[in-house]
């Protein structure tokens, strides 16, 4: 099992941190309203966002890491950079 947690920057501020706990073969989904105000599976919220928001991923084991937007034609493009980090704009 892999403990992770996420925290959120934006605009010289540093959200809150959630953690988050994930099983071996397993995949932990979601959305941005759910780090935001918290929700089951999550430990603690983000809180509201400050302009774009970069996210980093921290974990004791290593995890694969994925952040996909919907584009207008729907179709999902992962926006991870591969460094533990997540740029908040395609």
């Amino acid at each position: 099992m892999a403990a992770a947690t996420i925290t959120g920057f934006g605009r010289g501020a540093q959200s809150d941190t959630v953690a988050l706990a994930v099983p071996a073969m397993s995949a932990a989904t979601f959305t941005s309203a759910q780090l935001e105000a918290g929700g089951e599976g999550l430990a603690g919220s983000l809180g509201d966002g400050y302009g774009k928001w970069r996210l980093r991923v921290e974990a004791n084991m290593p995890l694969a890491v994925m952040s996909l937007v919907e584009s207008k034609d729907e179709h999902l493009v992962n926006v991870f950079h591969g460094n533990g980090e997540l740029n908040g704009s395609p």
